[in-house]
């Protein structure tokens, strides 16, 4: 790690505290921060991602906790677009601290926290640990999330971090060895799923900071034609294709690829940078 990396990351913290963006308290705008630089390629807005952002009293060792299908983030299983098949589950669970050096006492609160927070058959009322209201309820849309996809062999990713402004190359093996229980305790409850986790300090998030999002956008296609050799005609409604070409604030993308996705009602995937 290079040492300036730190100074990058405490500019950067520094000058979102003067803007009050999005707390006038320096440790909640480094989280906020992490939170916002690990889910970049999902372009989630503010909203999206104060609704994960679950630290706070009786935390449980978490920090972030976002559930993604096929890359969207869930929030209201009402309104969500289920799909019906190739469904994949990715579970987002952060821990981020302003600390210089990664430090085992938050993991330790997250291993005696996963292994009864991710039993879904536990009822809320037989969770023996203290947790907050939007713990718990991010863990309950976790399990309708789960249970909704069931019929659709949904593949299942954790993805764990931990963020500081230390360096990750430099990770103390008594840390090291409580982030490989956390997984372990996982796939313990999993029969089929796959845990990582990854340490994050200033280097990567500057180089996470560096870089451009990518992100992608889907259009609902009435009706499309094949014209041979993968070239296809497309008919969408003017206000979707509108919406598919521009960005939130009106202006147009660019765009890296087109892929279509069938069968009808098919979906032309803009990926923008």
């Amino acid at each position: 790690m290079a040492k300036n990396d730190v100074v990058l990351i405490d500019a950067i913290v520094d000058q979102r505290t003067a803007d009050n963006y999005p707390s006038s308290q320096r440790d909640e705008v480094f989280e906020f921060l992490a939170l916002e630089q690990l889910l970049k390629d999902h372009d989630l807005s503010h909203d999206e991602l104060e609704s994960g952002w679950v630290d706070g009293r009786d935390d449980g060792g978490l920090d972030g906790f976002f559930i993604l299908v096929n890359g969207h983030l869930v929030q209201d299983p009402l309104a969500f677009a289920w799909p019906k098949r190739s469904a994949e589950i990715e579970v987002w669970i952060l821990t981020c601290k302003h600390h210089e050096t990664s430090q085992q006492a938050p993991l330790n609160s997250l291993l005696a926290s996963i292994p009864e927070l991710l039993d879904l058959g536990l009822d809320r009322p037989a969770l023996r640990g203290s947790y907050s209201e939007g713990l718990l309820d991010q863990r309950a849309l976790l399990h309708t999330v789960y249970r909704r996809l069931s019929i659709a062999r949904p593949s299942l990713k954790f993805r764990f971090a931990y963020v500081s402004r230390g360096d990750s190359e430099s990770v103390a093996p008594n840390v090291a060895a409580r982030a490989d229980q956390i997984v372990s305790a996982v796939q313990a409850l999993f029969s089929d799923c796959e845990a990582s986790f990854q340490f994050i300090g200033a280097a990567e998030l500057v180089a996470l900071y560096r870089r451009t999002r990518t992100f992608s956008i889907d259009l609902p296609v009435t009706e499309y034609a094949t014209r041979g050799s993968g070239s296809y005609v497309a008919l969408a409604r003017l206000d979707d294709y509108c919406r598919f070409v521009t960005d939130e604030s009106g202006h147009g993308g660019v765009p890296l690829a087109v892929e279509i996705s069938g069968p009808l009602p098919v979906f032309l995937t803009q990926v923008f940078r």
